[in-house]
């Protein structure tokens, strides 16, 4: 995975760290020229959506923990919630 980040010479542009996930929560003051987003969940997996719902904790797209997943999409669009309690969200943003 990460051969594919040096191969299309994408530059880290930032990293956040999501702990309180007991709501569903978006990324805020997300840049506007990010082309790829690396997300890891930690501790307990993350449910997420990116078509403008609201993800619950047993509604939506599961990331499993330590399961590195490369989304391509506008970032500003995703929302995140924990699928029990103590999940944490790394989040690596791309641009190139």
């Amino acid at each position: 995975m990460f051969a594919e980040t040096r191969q299309s010479k994408m530059v880290p542009r930032t990293y956040l760290q999501i702990t309180n996930l007991a709501n569903a929560t978006a990324i805020t003051n997300c840049p506007t020229d990010i082309s790829a987003t690396l997300l890891t969940a930690e501790n307990q997996a993350v449910r997420w959506l990116d078509t403008g719902a609201t993800p619950t904790n047993a509604v939506g797209q599961i990331l499993p923990v330590n399961s590195p997943f490369w989304y391509y999409g506008d970032p500003s669009t995703l929302k995140f919630i924990e699928g029990a309690a103590s999940a944490k969200l790394n989040i690596t943003l791309y641009n190139k």
